[in-house]
């Protein structure tokens, strides 16, 4: 079910924010910057592309085994890891944004300053 998707994925980051620049991370106008790409397959199974980025090293986090078992459970694979190859990662984003895809920015990478 997308809507749960969306909804969990949110939840991860917050606790993600959380973990990174402690629970008032929203009053400090702090916290991670995300892009987000649903993809439906053609069996219409949901898919998310996720890249989160933040002011922090994030391979310093300690990333919730339980948070990626239960992801895995409730939607599939899961995958965290760090970025080493950044026009890998440019090749990533584009294929999947390129098709009508929903996208999702995070509100810090909608504001412009």
């Amino acid at each position: 079910d997308s809507q749960r998707a969306w909804r969990d994925f949110r939840k991860f980051v917050h606790k993600l924010n959380c973990t990174v620049f402690g629970r008032h991370w929203r009053r400090r106008q702090q916290g991670c910057w995300f892009i987000v790409v649903q993809e439906k397959h053609l069996s219409g199974a949901l898919h998310l592309h996720a890249l989160i980025g933040a002011p922090v090293p994030l391979e310093l986090v300690t990333w919730p085994v339980d948070w990626q078992r239960y992801w895995k459970q409730s939607h599939g694979r899961a995958e965290i890891e760090v970025i080493r190859d950044a026009a890998a990662v440019a090749r990533y984003v584009t294929k999947t944004a390129h098709c009508g895809n929903e996208i999702e920015l995070s509100e810090n990478l909608k504001r412009v300053d």
